[in-house]
């Protein structure tokens, strides 16, 4: 199944703290490397030279045999912070689209996100690489601490100052209250305790 095929809507609330909960459940704090909690879940990340993109079935970013298997796929010129955050995206999918999915009953046996993908899906891939690598509480203290500076408040997280100047810092109580009861039924659901 590619991933075009399966929607799950969620909104970029939910997948921000999700993904924030989901950091905190694997000991992920801002700045550390991801192929530790990659490997925990039974995933390779894999580096494929640009010019290779046509040689494949598909040149995809994500490929998930099955739960605990699966290969990222990243773009051997691509840098560690765009790195960080493909990973991240990834994860999103697996999470999201793949795990929760399946757990909610959808009859997907093995599935495949298109690299430069768009729509929805994508969309809710990034808010989620957002939230785990960017942490809302993290962000706020940070943002504050570093007075602002993007360049540095990015350098803390380990992502690029884009990616840093368009995570939103001015989050509302009720939208924080909503978002974290759905993300409490999202890891519920997910059964953590077997990751």
């Amino acid at each position: 199944m590619r991933i075009g095929r399966h929607r799950t809507f969620i909104s970029a609330w939910v997948a921000v703290k999700f993904a924030s909960d989901l950091a905190d459940h694997f000991g992920y704090r801002p700045g550390d490397e991801l192929s530790g909690i990659v490997a925990k879940l039974g995933g390779r990340i894999l580096s494929q030279n640009i010019l290779d993109f046509g040689k494949f079935s598909s040149s995809g970013s994500i490929r998930i045999e099955r739960e605990g298997n699966f290969e990222i796929l990243l773009a051997s010129h691509t840098g560690r912070l765009r790195d960080r955050f493909t990973i991240a995206h990834e994860l999103g999918h697996y999470f999201l689209h793949f795990i929760y999915a399946r757990r909610n009953g959808a009859q997907i046996e093995r599935m495949e996100a298109l690299r430069y993908g768009s729509g929805q899906v994508e969309w809710e891939a990034n808010w989620f690489a957002a939230g785990f690598l960017m942490p809302a509480n993290a962000f706020r203290e940070a943002h504050v601490s570093l007075s602002g500076s993007i360049t540095r408040v990015a350098d803390r997280f380990g992502v690029s100052s884009e990616a840093a100047s368009t995570h939103d810092v001015g989050r509302e109580a009720v939208r924080i209250m909503f978002s974290h009861k759905l993300s409490a039924k999202l890891i519920d659901q997910l059964s953590l305790q077997r990751l």
